[in-house]
């Protein structure tokens, strides 16, 4: 790796109406480097990445990019210099072809007027092939996967000689498989000199994939950590104060020895005779490796995939669910692993979202009581503490960690004697996940039957009172939390 500095930025600050965004803010990255940039929402990581990439422009501070200063004042100067910027929502065109997206904007003309088509297919190629990428140049984008796009955003980095690639949350909606091709992808870009910023508020990508962390907290920079003194709770406590034990804080309760919630003989066309209970105020989690079987539980359960056998019961009462319907009227909630596209409707405002599931009750002769659904609306506000200037914002402006509040909140709303939680945690900063720590402990202190899954051990370890562990849709034994450790959890499931 070269020493060489590529970016040098000096006391940048920038401020909006009634808040200062970044404060006297330094940062640098190498040639050949790859920094990830991490801190709670509202740090200021967005801000400094629109200003690297031309986006906003700096209030105040100095940008050198080789030791020459320069004011990036738009994307396109930016651009001039090398920058280019992943956003986590992609920028692709999805009704044009993969060879047009990678040359927008750099396309080859034939007589100034008719694009070359042939030069761009023939160059894109040879892009697409040197990355190591088994996608036709004719494709139509919206044919592709999110990993695919996500790489086709690379290739356009490639077209205009990239030195500095920004990538925002690269990995938020890849898989296992497809994470890796793309940090095979990240790490050959380095190899060729090109700088790397990896926005993440993943800490495992960092200390996996990064050569340093610089941390943000409040606008202001914290510091920025080598490889080589990379660890969890050092990071976390700087980016939010606190170590972190002081995350999973579980409060005392009482839990009854009766059943609120029980399956038995749960069979589909992939699990295989399920059977568990969870008492009232348990928090109940369900653990094993990808494919498992973890959320195909959740969805049988919520009436959304097919049962061949079993059944369910509620305080020893039997209750028949065929869809989701029948489990809200059960007094089932489900809050699923993708918010996005399965648990909001992020284009409607806070309040709709919230009194979806209950819209009949406050229907009358036609008409929804106004009064009625804003009085339910600004309780959940309240109890959950959602950061929102009021209900009729449009959810998707909220952080990532206020609209999984709203997710809840949707299904708290009908009064739930369980709540199944798909990986309520995931996609939301260490600051947020506190947050959401605490009202599940205080919805299990009020009697609701928890059911819960999260990818992160340790998560799964601290935050339930027990777990059922699951492998290749079979239940594989259960183990009290208080004597659970990662090694235990992994024997079980593959023995």
């Amino acid at each position: 790796m070269s020493n060489k500095k590529f970016l040098i930025m000096k006391n940048i600050s920038k401020s909006f109406p009634g808040t200062v965004a970044l404060k006297n803010v330094d940062f640098e990255i190498n040639k050949g480097e790859i920094i990830g940039l991490i801190g709670e929402n509202g740090a200021g990581k967005s801000t400094l990445v629109n200003i690297i990439s031309g986006a906003l422009s700096k209030d105040s501070g100095e940008l050198y990019i080789e030791g020459e200063k320069v004011s990036l004042n738009n994307p396109l100067a930016a651009k001039n210099k090398g920058i280019v910027t992943i956003h986590q929502e992609l920028s692709l065109f999805s009704n044009m072809n993969v060879a047009e997206n990678i040359f927008m904007g750099n396309e080859k003309a034939i007589f100034r007027f008719f694009l070359n088509r042939r030069d761009i297919f023939s160059k894109s190629s040879a892009i697409l092939e040197n990355l190591g990428l088994k996608i036709k140049p004719s494709v139509l984008v919206k044919d592709l996967s999110v990993a695919q796009r996500q790489l086709v955003e690379i290739a356009r980095a490639l077209v205009v000689n990239a030195r500095l690639v920004v990538m925002d949350e690269p990995t938020s909606s890849l898989m296992s498989d497809e994470i890796t091709m793309l940090i095979k992808i990240i790490n050959k870009l380095k190899k060729n000199g090109v700088s790397i910023i990896f926005v993440t508020h993943k800490l495992d990508e960092i200390i996996n994939y990064t050569d340093k962390a610089t941390v943000l907290r409040d606008g202001k920079l914290v510091g920025t950590v080598a490889k080589e003194e990379y660890c969890v709770d050092k990071l976390i406590n700087m980016m939010v104060g606190k170590k972190l034990d002081d995350f999973y804080i579980k409060k005392e309760k009482k839990i009854v020895k009766e059943n609120s919630f029980e399956v038995r003989n749960l069979s589909t066309i992939f699990l295989e005779n399920i059977n568990f209970s969870v008492k009232k105020g348990e928090i109940l989690a369900l653990a094993g490796p990808v494919g498992a079987g973890r959320t195909e539980i959740m969805r049988a359960i919520y009436g959304i995939d097919r049962k061949k056998t079993g059944s369910f019961f509620i305080n020893n009462k039997e209750v028949e669910i065929n869809n989701p319907f029948d489990a809200i009227k059960a007094g089932i909630g489900f809050v699923p692993e993708d918010r996005k596209l399965q648990g909001l409707i992020i284009d409607m405002t806070v309040r709709s979202n919230v009194t979806l599931p209950i819209l009949k009750n406050l229907n009358k002769l036609g008409w929804i009581n106004t009064k009625k659904e804003n009085s339910v609306v600004n309780k959940f506000i309240k109890r959950l503490s959602i950061k929102v200037n009021n209900s009729n914002q449009i959810l998707k402006s909220l952080s990532g960690g206020n609209q999984q509040k709203v997710s809840i909140s949707k299904w708290l709303a009908i009064r739930p004697k369980v709540l199944l939680l798909d990986e309520p945690t995931r996609g939301i900063d260490v600051g947020a996940k506190q947050e959401i720590y605490n009202i599940i402990n205080n919805l299990s202190q009020e009697g609701i039957s928890i059911i819960i899954i999260s990818s992160e051990l340790e998560e799964t370890i601290k935050i339930s009172d027990r777990i059922v562990i699951l492998y290749n849709g079979k239940v594989k034994g259960e183990i009290d939390s208080n004597n659970a450790t990662q090694g235990k959890i992994l024997k079980i499931a593959h023995c």
